[in-house]
C-alpha cells in the first residue's frame, strides 16, 4: 500500500493503482484542504466524479465517499474533513 503525505493530507493508495498513476493524483490532491475545493475537484474530472454518501461522524466532522472517474476501474475516493 503507497502512502503520501503532503501539506497536511494524506493519501492512500489501497487500490494499488500503478506508481504513475498515484504519483499524479497525489500531485493534485496535496493541493485540496477542504470538502468545496474536492468537490469542485471531482466536478472537473472526465467523466465528473460521482458523490455516492455522506457520512456524519459528529456536528463537525464528515466523510465523503466518491465514486470512481471510470466506473469499470472500482475506484472510490473517501474524503474526511473536519
Amino acid at each position: 500500500m503507497q502512502r503520501s503525505t503532503l501539506c497536511g493530507v494524506e493519501i492512500v493508495n489501497r487500490t494499488n493503482l500503478p506508481l504513475e498513476a498515484f504519483a499524479e493524483l497525489t500531485h493534485e490532491l496535496s493541493a485540496i484542504g477542504t470538502l468545496q475545493q474536492f468537490v469542485i475537484w471531482g466536478r472537473r474530472q472526465q467523466p465528473p466524479m460521482q458523490l455516492l454518501e455522506t457520512v456524519a461522524q459528529d456536528e463537525y466532522t464528515h466523510d465523503v465517499i466518491a465514486g470512481a472517474f471510470d466506473e469499470s476501474a472500482d475506484l472510490f475516493f473517501v474524503f474526511g474533513s473536519t
